[in-house]
């Protein structure tokens, strides 16, 4: 039996869903972060659970022939990467088998899951980076990312998956924090000033920032915003959160404009978006393109047909579904992004489209109860998956298809169990390499109503 703080010399068989290496001990399980298959490795055990332990790497005492060197000086300290150590195909050919496993395991599934769809440059790709602010080896201001489970802040002078803008804008954030001694946040003592950055670029180049401070307001903003715009031609605006700015906000902590304009424009599936400093929107517009494509071809198959858009966001589906079927019906729980949705409705012209603001599953039951029945039902759930309450109402509503968008596979195989158990049977599923470099992978399942059910 292991025990905490125990070495061992093991081998690496296989990897896991958050990629990391799989090793078995006199029938226990271990999980490696950073080992490979085909790697012997030494570790240290950190936590001994009932069936299995997780260890850290301490070692390598002989490397798998898949393993590569990976090009961030930050790679195993930073939190956002686990798989720059394998090389991009055998990357992908992981994803492919981490949702393979899911749906044989999970929903008991064996329909082939299909190659993923990535990247041929599978770096510089973040549109969206969410930057902490912390202290640097020197005791200075610097930006990075959380240590893999933990609140402690690696900084990164340049994150490889970042777009080029983001990493300049960073820098100037950086800088500025240095030049008029702006602290970072401290948890510990509830003192310092910045929380987070978020830069967001537009694939025009476009770049706005958000700051998140422990404060009311943003002293030298206007010295910022001025580093800002001299270092990045594309600058369009500078904005600030705080809980300080609202007491109560259930949906969200407000956003306040310090300089320019902080709605950028931006273009997915034939249609023109505004985003807010707090709208969502995938961090890949190339493979967005892709996957909303791949969508949209899976959902309507007839102009006459009618979709539900679940969890529809700042509408970029259901305004591209609208330009190709009779009418959608968009739900969403935010009210910033059914704001911001009706916006982009009308910027685009689009009028067969109506979007409802509410949670799911208070909402489509309504939706259902007054006869509203869909040819097609798309749903892109957060990570945690799909309210029971709302797999009840789509099997109510009977739609001819479900197209299932998901970035937790485990979470997407359950659901689609109580759908199979409900009358449906999955026909396609496509992988998306939305996120090259991590363990995670964005899934869209075609599902289709066995008749006579």
């Amino acid at each position: 039996m292991l025990i905490k703080g125990q070495e061992l010399i093991c081998a690496i068989d296989r990897l896991g869903y958050m990629g990391e290496g799989i090793f078995r001990h006199e029938g226990q399980v271990g999980f490696v972060p950073f080992a490979l298959p085909g790697d012997t490795v030494r570790v240290v055990i950190e936590k001994v659970c009932k069936t299995h332990v997780f260890a850290r790497l301490h070692e390598v005492v002989k490397s798998s022939p898949e393993r590569a060197v990976p090009p961030c000086q930050a790679f195993t300290r930073c939190g956002g990467c686990a798989l720059q150590h394998l090389p991009y195909r055998s990357q992908l050919r992981l994803k492919q088998q981490v949702v393979q496993d899911n749906l044989k395991k999970i929903a008991r599934i064996d329909l082939k899951v299909l190659p993923p769809i990535g990247l041929s440059q599978p770096w510089a790709y973040r549109n969206k980076t969410t930057w902490q602010a912390g202290r640097g080896p020197d005791g200075l201001p610097a930006l990075g990312f959380f240590a893999q489970k933990s609140h402690a802040v690696v900084p990164v002078v340049h994150c490889l998956i970042a777009a080029p803008e983001a990493n300049l804008a960073a820098d100037c954030i950086k800088q500025w924090m240095r030049n008029f001694s702006v602290t970072p946040y401290e948890p510990a003592n509830r003192l310092g000033l910045i929380r987070q950055a978020v830069t967001r670029v537009s694939p025009s180049g476009e770049v706005m920032v958000l700051l998140s401070v422990n404060g009311a307001a943003l002293p030298n903003a206007r010295e910022l915003a001025y580093m800002l715009s001299s270092s990045l031609p594309g600058f369009r605006g500078l904005a600030m959160t705080s809980e300080y700015l609202s007491e109560d906000d259930e949906d969200g902590l407000p956003w306040q404009t310090l300089s320019g304009n902080t709605l950028l424009t931006i273009r997915l599936a034939g249609i023109s978006l505004r985003l807010s400093p707090m709208s969502f929107s995938q961090v890949n517009y190339a493979v967005c393109e892709r996957m909303y494509d791949h969508v949209l071809r899976q959902a309507i198959r007839d102009k006459k047909d009618t979709v539900f858009d679940l969890y529809s966001g700042i509408g970029a589906l259901s305004l591209a579904a609208a330009r190709k079927c009779r009418q959608v019906t968009g739900v969403e729980l935010s009210s910033h992004a059914v704001e911001d949705a009706r916006k982009n409705a009308a910027i685009n012209h689009i009028s067969n489209v109506q979007f409802v603001q509410g949670p799911a599953e208070h909402k489509l039951p309504l939706l259902v109860q007054a006869g509203q029945r869909p040819d097609a039902i798309i749903l892109d759930p957060p990570r945690k998956g799909v309210h029971p309450k709302v797999l009840q109402a789509i099997l109510q509503a009977e739609p001819r298809r479900i197209v299932y968008i998901s970035c937790h596979p485990a979470s997407q195989a359950r659901d689609m169990a109580s759908l199979i158990q409900g009358g449906y049977k999955a026909i396609e599923i496509q992988p998306f390499d939305m996120f090259c470099q991590t363990a995670h992978v964005e899934t869209v399942v075609l599902m289709s109503r066995v008749e006579g059910k």
